[in-house]
């Protein structure tokens, strides 16, 4: 529970961080590093900060939530589990691509 409050906290400060690239901007989200991490609990972790980037710094909004949610969090799982079946349940196996995901 603590991992998941530090990532959510890191979610939260990180997305407002915009950095220009060409004509537009990015931000980061690290969905890659909470989903590595937390895997399936990434869920009502990217939820409860999306409710809250919505309600107190109006990003998003309330209309999109779940698009939003089912961007960030369900594809992070997909890759995830895509790239633990690829690399086997070993740790070394594991240890081999664990930054695919997170740089996705």
């Amino acid at each position: 529970m603590p991992l998941a409050a530090l990532l959510g906290a890191a979610f939260m400060v990180a997305s407002t961080l915009h950095m220009p690239v060409g004509v537009g901007s990015v931000h980061l989200i690290l969905n890659g590093l909470a989903g590595l991490l937390l895997g399936w609990a990434v869920f009502p972790l990217f939820f409860v900060a999306l409710l809250l980037q919505a309600a107190l710094f109006s990003f998003g909004g309330f209309t999109v939530l779940g698009a939003n949610l089912l961007i960030m969090a369900a594809l992070r799982c997909s890759a995830i589990c895509c790239w633990r079946r690829r690399c086997g349940a070993s740790p070394a196996g594991v240890g081999c691509c664990w930054w695919v995901p997170a740089a996705v």
